[in-house]
């Protein structure tokens, strides 16, 4: 549901997509897939971005006109072909143009990343092979006027030049038409 091209998402199990648990991860299927028919390395193909001309519009067209440019008699008997590296082939002629389209000019192999040297001090610490706590702080909600609640916090008393604090102390600040009250 998130359409994450080239990945599952970080919260995904083999049991169910964590955005909606009615339904299995998409992407695990992909990968049980992928090792059921031995073609696991296309795990590691980088994609071409999403081209959002095509967005609701049917991949399926794309493959058939695939087919008609190699010929379906050539498809039907490399697919029936006895050599597995036939089959392949032809699959791959078949598809390779759907997910490589002509005006992708990017490389579909995968590189692994060059590391020189850590990019951050938790990077430098989990390679020297320290065990490292971390956790997720969220940041303070911002504070502005329009989110306080000037009925709890107390009423503006207007012409006395003071403000009444919910404790029912007065404070000596002037009053100003139309300033908020800390």
């Amino acid at each position: 549901p998130k359409g994450l091209r080239n990945g599952p998402c970080g919260g995904s199990t083999s049991e169910y997509c964590y955005v909606d648990k009615t339904r299995p991860c998409v992407w695990y299927k992909i990968f049980e897939r992928s090792y059921r028919f031995g073609r696991e390395e296309h795990l590691l193909e980088v994609l071409p971005p999403l081209d959002w001309e095509q967005v609701g519009r049917d991949s399926w067209s794309a493959v058939f006109r695939s087919v008609k440019k190699i010929g379906a008699r050539k498809i039907a008997g490399g697919l029936l072909s006895r050599s597995a590296e036939i089959r392949k082939q032809t699959w791959d002629g078949i598809f390779i143009p759907v997910r490589q389209p002509d005006w992708w000019q990017g490389d579909s192999n995968y590189h692994a990343p060059v590391y020189r040297e850590p990019v951050s001090e938790l990077e430098r610490r989990l390679r020297a092979g320290e065990f490292v706590v971390t956790c997720e702080i969220p940041p303070p909600p911002p504070v502005t006027f329009a989110s306080h609640n000037l009925s709890a916090v107390g009423e503006v008393r207007r012409g006395q030049g003071r403000y009444a604090q919910p404790d029912g102390q007065a404070d000596n600040r002037p009053n100003i038409e139309g300033a908020a009250p800390p």
